[in-house]
């Protein structure tokens, strides 16, 4: 008996359905990594609109871990920006007033587009600075 007579048989195992979810996701977020580091595109996946149960969304939050930066804005509520421990992946959820979550987001890109300084903000800092340094320079004093 030869080693061409024994039957193989191949299978492709599938995740068990509670984490199909999750690969799903882990699919996309690698694709728009790929995409990122190919063309310097951002991405963004809205997990409000994905069908995560809430195990699957916090098992999501274990395999994404934790970055080292994390930042709290607020901006007609607040809202909380944290680095998962893969480069260029970052969790931003975002609250009303009231302190629901309105928006949780993956962000694929550098920085989160929250975290930017938009241009008019920049001039307008520019400007406030040049007032202080006028003022110092015409004998006012550092406050």
């Amino acid at each position: 008996m030869g080693l061409d007579t024994i039957p193989i048989r191949s299978e492709v195992m599938s995740p068990p359905f509670e984490q199909q979810g999750i690969v799903a996701l882990l699919q996309e977020i690698s694709q728009l990594l790929r995409q990122l580091a190919l063309s310097d595109e951002n991405g963004v996946i809205d997990l409000r609109r994905s069908p995560l149960s809430p195990a699957q969304r916090e098992a999501l939050l274990t395999l994404l871990g934790q970055g080292e930066v994390s930042a709290e804005l607020t901006v007609m509520g607040r809202s909380r920006v944290e680095e998962t421990a893969l480069a260029g992946v970052w969790w931003v959820t975002h609250y009303n007033e009231e302190g629901v979550v309105v928006a949780e987001l993956l962000e694929i890109a550098p920085i989160p587009q929250i975290l930017l300084s938009v241009e008019d903000e920049l001039g307008e800092s520019q400007d406030r600075l040049q007032q202080m340094i006028d003022g110092i320079i015409n004998g006012g004093s550092v406050k």
